[in-house]
């Protein structure tokens, strides 16, 4: 039975992109960090990642380009998609068929309301480490493993998500979703998350307002929309963006 990590919204309180001192780790910070680590040297992995080699090309907006050989030739050969709203098939690998050395510990969100705890407890979250690492910590969320949904996200994956990046006090700790038919590999909704200890352009990048909580990437080559998260307001801000 994996490991529980326990927390509340008290444990919600994040770390600003730019804060100076931002590199600090949180209870869950050092609790993934030590199961990632120890996970590594066991050998859970398909290769050992030794420091990732990086470069800033030079420029206004600072990329940061990584180059990781072993995760293009060692990666699990990727499920075959056509289309981005591909349905579940239990025949495919999905994650409840991985090893159980690979889970390092099940999310578990303790709420004041009892009802609110009754629904949690139907959900199991469970972060498990990426066999395939892209950098540190290279882990994967699964939230509500046992429903079995395909990669695309829903409110509750959102939120997840969200709440993950304010359990963080690292400000190099990342998450991010990518979807079928952008490199997803597995059909089994999943989200990434890593620690990057590099300062990205898009994390302070200019926006413009367009509504409410609603705000356009105007200085990125690629279009994007960012979502303001306002009072740590997890539920209120992925029922916005999936209603958006």
């Amino acid at each position: 039975m994996a490991e529980s990590f326990p927390y509340s919204d008290e444990d919600l309180k994040g770390v600003s992109s730019t804060e100076i001192d931002g590199y600090q780790n949180s209870k869950f910070d050092l609790l993934l960090r030590q199961k990632w680590d120890q996970a590594m040297r066991d050998g859970h992995f398909r290769y050992q990642l030794d420091k990732v080699e990086t470069k800033i090309i030079p420029g206004k907006k600072k990329y940061v380009a990584q180059l990781n050989v072993k995760r293009a030739t060692e990666r699990r050969k990727p499920q075959e998609i056509t289309i981005v709203k591909q349905q579940f098939d239990a025949k495919q690998f999905n994650f409840t068929k991985i090893k159980s050395e690979e889970i390092l510990f099940e999310l578990e969100k303790v709420a004041s309301n009892s009802l609110c705890n009754g629904e949690n407890l139907k959900r199991r979250t469970l972060v498990i480490v990426n066999v395939s690492p892209l950098e540190y910590g290279h882990i994967l969320i699964v939230p509500d493993i046992d429903a079995f949904f395909p990669q695309i996200l829903t409110q509750f994956a959102i939120k997840t998500a969200l709440e993950c990046m304010l359990l963080s006090s690292h400000r190099g700790f990342k998450v991010g979703f990518n979807s079928l038919c952008a490199f997803a590999s597995v059909n089994h909704l999943h989200l990434h998350a890593y620690y990057l200890e590099h300062d990205l352009f898009v994390d302070t990048c200019p926006v413009t307002h367009l509504k409410g909580s609603l705000y356009e990437l105007t200085a990125m080559p690629c279009p994007g929309f960012a979502f303001q998260l306002q009072n740590r307001n997890t539920e209120d801000l992925s029922r916005y963006i999936i209603d958006n």
